[in-house]
């Protein structure tokens, strides 16, 4: 199509100009922003043959989601280029340099070039450290494990064997950076199903029995999930749920149970001041292993007074 005829339909109002040199006919058009973000990411391949949509633009293309509120179609389109492939200069697209190698390339179903699941969640998880880089990891240790199987079941996402092959996928797509990113890919978690669950860092919850004559106790539970452990984020959940209990008039005692087998968990409710009910020998069993259970308390009428 010669310059004129592109600008007869321009004109017309039957192509719209996407970038220098690139233009697309108006009845196709992308609807929705995310699939306007890839098509102008496409837009970059077609003036640089050598690049391949990455980062946030791959993102949008494998459907992983975002650890924050923005999602990644809200970002320039980005491709990866060699260093000897730029052509022509673009204000609407980030430009990444490095030498991909084949294994980290994929087609799109449109036939255009995307790094992998793998690689473009390395990408993506490398700069926000933990949990946001689970929120990505997870979602393509789940894509990955999909690609193994058939027909993927729940029980498949839980599976040693395939989260092993998932979490060495990802590490193979680290390359040179795999020994900084080893510790958060082994806590890659496929089985999480949302990014709210890989954000999670711990849960606690306080909950009245079922009779009125015993509102003014509340039992208390509370977790860590792993990759938070040893890191003060019990103390901020203890602390913050002895906070609120202190408010509340109506709760004078906080009660709990905890495994035998947890000393740090022991200290941790001694330090703020718990002190020890009882023991019941044998109460739990888990994987075989006999665990007792420990009653702790907390007296906060006291702090009313």
């Amino acid at each position: 199509m010669s310059d004129e005829m592109i600008r007869t339909q321009l004109r017309a109002g039957r192509l719209n100009r996407v970038r220098q040199g690139v233009y697309l006919a108006r009845d196709v058009w992308p609807e929705s922003d995310a699939a306007l973000h890839v098509m102008l990411a496409r837009a970059e391949q077609v003036v640089n043959p050598t690049a391949v949509i990455s980062h946030e633009s791959a993102a949008v293309v494998w459907g992983l989601p975002t650890p924050g509120f923005t999602p990644w179609h809200a970002s320039k389109p980005s491709v990866t280029l060699p260093a000897d492939g730029l052509h022509g200069w673009s204000g609407t697209a980030t430009r990444h340099v490095a030498q991909l190698p084949p294994s980290d390339v994929a087609r799109d179903r449109e036939g255009y070039a995307v790094t992998t699941v793998a690689r473009t969640a390395i990408d993506l998880a490398g700069p926000l450290g933990l949990p946001g880089a689970l929120a990505v990891l997870d979602h393509a240790a789940r894509l990955l494990i999909t690609s193994y199987v058939t027909t993927p079941r729940r029980s498949d996402f839980a599976s040693p064997r395939l989260v092993a092959a998932a979490r060495e996928t990802l590490l193979a797509a680290a390359g040179r950076h795999r020994s900084r990113l080893t510790p958060t890919v082994e806590l890659v978690v496929p089985a999480r199903e949302s990014p709210a669950e890989s954000l999670t860092a711990g849960h606690l919850h306080l909950a009245g029995g079922m009779l009125r004559s015993e509102l003014h106790r509340a039992d208390m539970g509370m977790g860590i999930t792993r990759a938070h452990r040893r890191q003060g984020g019990g103390t901020v959940l203890l602390e913050a749920g002895i906070e609120w209990a202190r408010e509340q008039p109506s709760i004078d005692w906080i009660d709990l149970g905890v495994f035998s087998d947890n000393p740090g968990a022991q200290a941790l409710y001694a330090r703020h001041g718990f002190q020890v009910l009882g023991r019941t020998p044998d109460r739990f069993r888990v994987d075989g292993q006999s665990l007792d259970d420990i009653s702790m308390t907390l007296n906060v009428a006291r702090d009313k007074e």
